[in-house]
């Protein structure tokens, strides 16, 4: 489960978190976080985009899920190296 952080402060647009995985959903890829600020789709309502980076590591989100379990999914793609686990990420709302 995901901590909605973006549910505390809609206006905030740069936030860290712990890195936990890497899932392939499909043919895309998808980025798991401890917690987020971007906001996933609702309704017709367009979810948020932007970067998740670390060091060299830089990952581009296109757009947001929020699964039943409560996970959120950032779904981009790998501009850079990919991070590791438990690495504190930086992520910024374009």
């Amino acid at each position: 489960m995901t901590i909605l952080d973006y549910l505390n402060n809609e206006r905030k647009t740069a936030a860290e978190a712990t890195f936990l995985e890497v899932r392939e959903v499909g043919d895309r890829i998808a980025v798991v976080l401890d917690r987020t600020i971007f906001r996933p789709s609702k309704g017709k309502l367009p979810s948020d985009r932007g970067t998740i980076s670390f060091g060299a590591g830089l990952f581009l989100v296109d757009f947001v899920r929020l699964l039943e379990d409560g996970t959120v999914l950032h779904f981009g793609h790998f501009r850079r190296e990919n991070f590791s686990r438990g690495e504190m990420v930086r992520l910024l709302i374009r």
